[in-house]
């Protein structure tokens, strides 16, 4: 970018940080303005330093793999309406990275979560206002000092899926989304079975971690994890980072690009909703996912099955979708997913 540009972002900057500074709220506006404007302006002119002028900033704001799923789904057919521009996708960590690259896209960018929200901030603050090449990939960013569209998660059937295309991605349909490049005859996700004895067409894999879902008890999953291996099931649970297998599964990593070879080779999933789920979703295996009513994080006006739910997403028509409330047992659930088997 040239020093022209740059000097003139930073004066506007300053200009909106002093204009209408008044009472509790303009303070809390100062604090946030002069703790992150300088920062987020910085992580833009290092972007258009590395990736030049015509490049145009599409920010993930949140590690979420759902979230990045979705967004990298379409970005292909969105960047088109900037046949000019060098499209840059910009993910939160090196796991948002793997799924990003799933898709076609030429440049993605690994930031931190502080640069990102940085970066969110500095638009918020002068973007409309100035030709910040800019888009936020959510329609409410958790950076973002205001915004009503949170609230509308559910709101008459407006499901996750919806609300991105209607706002993120306007006048795209389904029918735009790219196909994700899952590997199909990888020997080393072919190996998992023998290493860890899993039968194949005859596992589960459990699913039982979830970033804004509660966990279900460990009374729960040792019941589940018995009555399976009865069923003469053998059981792994997908795990990353420092996260353990259930008691009595084995501990399976399956990096994402392998995702659809394991899970078809091994027949079925138990999933709590989580962003895996997005990704799975077309896959031709038994999926049975859980969706909790009472839930500490709540997404709008409705239940977390209203605004997930694959089937109301048109993601898939085959899963096993189970609702459920944690106040009535978590017998019951169990009951059904070994009827679903």
């Amino acid at each position: 970018m040239k020093q022209r540009d740059a000097r003139e972002i930073k004066r506007f900057a300053k200009r909106i940080l002093r204009k209408g500074i008044s009472g509790f709220t303009g303070l809390r506006m100062l604090y946030a303005g002069r703790r992150f404007a300088d920062r987020g302006l910085a992580v833009y002119l290092r972007l258009r330093e590395k990736y030049g002028e015509n490049a145009r900033f599409y920010v993930n704001h949140y590690p979420g793999t759902g979230d990045i799923y979705l967004t990298s789904m379409f970005m292909p057919a969105w960047a088109k309406r900037h046949p000019d521009e060098r499209a840059v996708v910009t993910v939160i960590g090196k796991g948002g990275e793997k799924v990003a690259k799933l898709f076609p896209l030429q440049d993605v960018e690994v930031l931190s979560q502080q640069d990102t929200k940085a970066l969110i901030r500095f638009y918020e603050l002068c973007g409309d206002q100035m030709d910040i090449h800019v888009e936020i990939l959510h329609y409410h960013a958790m950076a973002m000092n205001s915004g009503i569209l949170e609230r509308f998660a559910g709101y008459k059937g407006l499901d996750f899926l919806s609300i991105y295309l209607g706002v993120v991605f306007p006048g795209l349909t389904p029918a735009d989304a790219a196909k994700p490049a899952f590997s199909e005859n990888d020997p080393a996700i072919d190996a998992l079975f023998d290493r860890y004895g899993l039968q194949r067409r005859k596992t589960v894999l459990l699913v039982p971690y979830a970033n804004t879902i509660d966990e279900m008890s460990d009374q729960f999953w040792t019941y589940l994890v018995a009555a399976l291996k009865e069923k003469g099931y053998s059981v792994c649970t997908n795990v990353s980072g420092d996260e353990e297998p259930l008691p009595g599964t084995e501990g399976v990593f399956v990096p994402y690009r392998g995702l659809r070879q394991f899970l078809e080779t091994a027949g079925v999933t138990i999933q709590l909703r989580c962003g895996l789920t997005d990704m799975i979703a077309g896959f031709d295996c038994k999926k049975i996912i859980l969706y909790p009513v009472d839930n500490f994080f709540q997404f709008g006006t409705g239940s977390l099955y209203d605004y997930f739910s694959l089937k109301n997403m048109d993601l898939s028509q085959d899963a096993v979708e189970i609702e459920f409330s944690r106040w009535k047992g978590e017998r019951l659930v169990y009951e059904r997913i070994l009827e679903a088997l």
